[in-house]
């Protein structure tokens, strides 16, 4: 006999069974009930776009009360999608902490900037540590005076202090953004609310289990040891997780299947583990998780960016959906069976509480944030810290905490009252947050002033609606001459085009502002662009690419650095933050240290080469960086003064790294043969990539057909990437004229050449051709060594494969080439050629 396989769903005591093999299934009704929620709230959203109305209020609270809606319905009702609502209702409340929780965390901590993040994050971990313990406390004590004629203990009163005290700024954040507040600000805001909601939550871990006897049976070193131990537990464990996420991810390519999926796995792997088998904070473990990815995001394939973008987005929206619309349907069912019209006095009061000690925890830790160890890179003003205040909103993760509360048996058999008065105050001032402060936030922020948008972004603004404005333009006169659009009504086209934009800046002058402000900020803005450029073609490292982000940003927030090559302060880059990543007097030995005597000397001679290898790439990506720059540059809206400074210093920067990649190639040339001859394969590859696209878009190849090539190309691309060897061995001379064009066109006029060349070795500084007394010059192949051609005090760098006198023999005239050479000798090929038989 074989048993009948069952699918069991246990929803807090209410068991449906569904029999695989009867072709009578029963309707999953509270699937349906959660994919219909998903589906309004993709309505709502549309509806916002179109209602000013539904636009005002926070979607959060739409499908909120959507979710009492139904919530009200399934009381009364007795169809069985209604009743579906009732089954729902009853769900454990650690599935919804399960489930949403990881989401939430990993892609808000995911999405921060870590640049910014780096300023502020001191100021997060004083609000979210000292902070929530001080707000915990004080809200306590007001609910032990406000709600007295409950008598709850003590302990109770600090788990809704907890409660009520975990933030979710979401509506507040995407404010902010949209309002063009500064990112510190911003990213404070949400920084806090990820450490609190981890701190909240271990809060009311601890006190949890002493809610039904009133009292804390551990001693407070011991609560204190085990609140040190889940934080730092947590925080070390998404960290560990992190770095082994990065080493997997290293080691994929282009394929958004794997790289997505893995996202999402370790989001919930990180929490699972942390919360199962360490008995840690999931919360910081997946805070930890999502902040590292975010720092290492290179890690990640280029191509795949914008897809995983995407993804987490709507997974986010889905999961907000899905929790306030189940706490709106779990507060209509169970908060208001023991709700007396007192409560809702209670109510208002404890909203007035929670804003009055957000206020004090602020003015107390006020002083503490502005010490110069916390405000070294970020200064909170008192206008900044008005908002912080105000945009304290609570959220999802409340609600849920509220929601153990009521499903917890030891808790209601000592207090059959507690569940249903938790769920009613914080589901009451998570509304009354998001509808009062959420909505009134934007008001705030005009009033104090923080949604000043700078000049340049002005200027900036502007020139791109010019430049918009002047495509438009062009487009209509290419398409009013083709006969295919003869009857259209071009005024009506400009009606519904330019006439109906607006210029958001049209007093604004070119002259407003400093000059060279905006000349710096196009200056970075542009090395910038340059750096990710190059990451997304394969020829910058996620390593090199972080560093020089890094030097970027730091120089660009600190104004001006000092030059330690020149002597004075610089606005912008100089070439000598490059010099001490060359500098392996200062390789690390700690790294070395734990290693057996007989393998240290190979390891640190691996050690080497790969510090050489990051050397030499970073410095090849900040040449390649100010060439664009100063292609560029142009591009902007700038005085010409201005650019031609910004030109000076790209030819200056170009000239001196190209100056000290020839110092330091000639003590490691084989390193360096081995970076270029990959950069060179990758960009060969890129082409040949790009060039197949164009075809299948033009139509000219079917797109099987070129996936199947693409594929071919990015296998190549991924051999490149995986390669092993730092180190290659320099061209040998055939393989150097190979590369030759004018030496490589005819095999047999090549080889009377070579008949009548030598192969001869030249020291540092000597001229690589010269004029014999007959009046005959020659021409010079360099084998190996570097060239300097100095072109009326401009210097140029040339490497193997390089012609030098070639001019001259064509024209008579040429240009004075020196040797750069290791061990003050370069090898080359000298081909003696008269005048007269120059052709």
């Amino acid at each position: 006999m074989t048993s009948t396989p069952i699918i069991n769903i246990t929803i807090t005591g209410t068991e449906e069974y569904v029999d695989l093999t009867s072709s009578d299934h029963a309707v999953p009704y509270s699937v349906m009930a959660l994919s219909g929620a998903v589906g309004i709230g993709a309505l709502l959203r549309m509806g916002a776009r179109e209602v000013s109305l539904i636009r005002k209020v926070p979607y959060t609270i739409l499908v909120f009360l959507l979710g009492m809606a139904y919530g009200g319905l399934s009381t009364w009702g007795n169809d069985n999608f209604l009743v579906a609502g009732s089954t729902l209702s009853d769900i454990d409340p650690h599935l919804i902490l399960y489930i949403f929780l990881p989401v939430l965390i990993f892609e808000s901590a995911f999405s921060i900037d870590g640049h910014t993040f780096s300023k502020v994050y001191l100021h997060c971990l004083i609000l979210a540590g000292p902070g929530v313990l001080l707000a915990s406390g004080l809200t306590a004590a007001i609910i032990k005076i406000v709600l007295s004629q409950y008598n709850w203990s003590w302990v109770t009163a600090l788990l809704v202090g907890a409660i009520c005290s975990a933030t979710d700024p979401v509506a507040v954040v995407a404010l902010l953004k949209d309002l063009g507040c500064s990112p510190e600000i911003s990213t404070l805001i949400e920084g806090e609310s990820l450490f609190n909601d981890g701190t909240a939550i271990v809060i009311f871990s601890i006190l949890r289990d002493a809610v039904p006897s009133g009292t804390l049976s551990d001693e407070w070193y011991e609560i204190v040891g085990e609140l040190f131990r889940v934080v730092l537990g947590g925080s070390l464990l998404g960290l560990a997780i992190a770095i082994a996420t990065e080493f997997i991810l290293e080691r994929v390519f282009n394929d958004p299947l794997i790289e997505v999926t893995l996202s999402i796995g370790v989001a919930y792997v990180t929490y699972f583990a942390a919360e199962g088998w360490f008995q840690t904070s999931g919360v910081l473990a997946s805070v930890a998780l999502g902040l590292y990815l975010s720092t290492h995001r290179q890690c990640f394939s280029p191509e795949v960016e914008h897809t995983l973008h995407d993804f987490w987005g709507i997974l986010v929206f889905m999961a907000n959906t899905i929790i306030f619309s189940l706490a709106g349907l779990i507060v209509a069912k169970k908060a208001f069976s023991d709700i007396i019209p007192e409560d809702i006095g209670y109510l208002a009061l404890l909203y007035l509480a929670i804003i009055v000690v957000r206020g004090a925890v602020l003015v107390v830790f006020y002083q503490v944030m502005a010490l110069d160890f916390v405000s070294r890179k970020y200064h909170l003003t008192p206008n900044q810290c008005w908002l912080v205040w105000w945009g304290g909103l609570r959220g999802a993760v409340g609600l849920a905490l509220a929601l153990v509360v009521e499903n917890d048996e030891d808790i209601l058999r000592s207090n059959p009252h507690l569940g249903p008065h938790v769920i009613f105050f914080v589901s009451g001032i998570v509304i009354l947050t998001l509808v009062v402060n959420g909505v009134t936030t934007g008001m705030l922020v005009d009033k104090l002033g923080l949604a000043v948008v700078s000049i340049e972004r002005k200027k900036a603004l502007k020139e791109v609606f010019e430049l918009s404005v002047a495509e438009q333009e062009r487009a209509i006169a290419e398409l009013s001459s083709e006969s295919v659009m003869a009857m259209t009504n071009w005024s009506k086209v400009r009606g519904l085009t330019l006439e109906k934009l607006q210029n958001p800046h049209p007093t604004l002058s070119n002259l407003d502002g400093d000059a060279f402000s905006d000349g710096r900020s196009a200056y970075f803005k542009l090395f910038i662009a340059a750096l990710w450029s190059q990451n997304n073609q394969g020829v910058l490292t996620p390593i090199a690419c972080r560093w020089l982000l890094g030097e970027v940003q730091h120089c660009r927030d600190t104004k001006f650095h000092r030059s330690q090559k020149h002597g004075k302060s610089s606005s912008l880059l100089r070439v000598d933050i490059l010099e001490p990543i060359f500098d392996l007097r200062k390789l690390d030995k700690a790294q070395l240290m734990l290693l057996p005597c007989g393998i240290k000397g190979v390891a640190k001679s691996i050690l080497e080469i790969h510090r050489w290898t990051n050397a030499f790439e970073i410095a090849t990506a900040y040449i390649h960086a100010h060439e664009l720059v100063s292609k560029q540059i142009s591009d902007f809206k700038l005085e010409q003064e201005i650019v031609n400074r910004i030109r000076d210093h790209c030819k200056q920067e170009r000239s001196e790294g190209l100056q000290l990649l020839a110092r330091h190639q000639r003590i490691r040339p084989e390193v360096a043969v081995a970076i270029k001859t990959r950069q060179a394969a990758r960009m060969v590859l890129n082409k040949g990539r790009i060039k197949i696209e164009s075809e299948i878009a033009a139509g000219r190849l079917d797109e099987t057909d070129g996936k199947g090539l693409i594929s071919d190309i990015e296998n190549q691309m991924e051999e490149i990437r995986r390669m092993k060897t730092r180190t290659m061995p320099l061209p040998s001379a055939e393989e150097v004229l190979d590369t030759v064009r004018w030496a490589c066109e005819d095999e047999e006029a090549l080889h009377k050449v070579i008949m009548r060349s030598k192969q001869r070795s030249i020291s540092k500084g000597d001229p690589l051709t010269s004029i014999a007394a007959d009046g005959s010059t020659s021409v010079s192949v360099l084998l190996n060594g570097v060239a300097r051609i100095n072109n009326m005090g401009s210097y140029s760098y040339f490497g193997p494969g390089f012609t030098a006198g070639l001019l001259a023999v064509l024209s008579s005239r040429g240009r004075y080439v020196t040797s750069l050479s290791k061990r003050e000798l370069t090898n080359m090929y000298n081909i003696h050629n008269p005048h007269n038989t120059a052709k």
